[in-house]
């Protein structure tokens, strides 16, 4: 399992399709202490969390890995700090149910020839 994500101000990756979108999350970088943070901070974490609907995009990512697909591509306007967020949460879960999965964040580590 993979979970991939992005930001939608650089465009869509190669090969990304059926994207999650985190946008109409609450979004950390309007927090100016949060800011600098990304969503692998547990406290950019707790704060995406804390929106109601970031438990229904980590639900459908679980879902979507467990029963549809090897790969779900999440993505918010940066790819900093909601998408990060739930793709971390999700990873989480799954790991706690036996599964193996491998996340990467290409706004964070952005990958050469992208």
């Amino acid at each position: 399992m993979i979970i991939n994500t992005f930001g939608f101000r650089d465009g869509l990756p190669v090969g990304a399709t059926d994207v999650i979108d985190c946008r109409g999350l609450h979004n950390p970088h309007s927090v100016p202490r949060l800011r600098r943070m990304n969503g692998a901070d547990e406290e950019v974490q707790a704060y995406v969390m804390a929106d109601p609907a970031a438990e229904n995009i980590v639900a459908r990512i679980i879902e979507r890995l467990t029963y549809h697909a090897d790969i779900a591509w999440v993505a918010c306007y940066g790819g900093q700090h909601r998408s990060v967020s739930v793709a971390e949460q999700a990873a989480k879960r799954l790991r706690g149910l036996g599964h193996t999965v491998e996340v990467e964040h290409l706004a964070l580590h952005p990958l050469q020839g992208r």
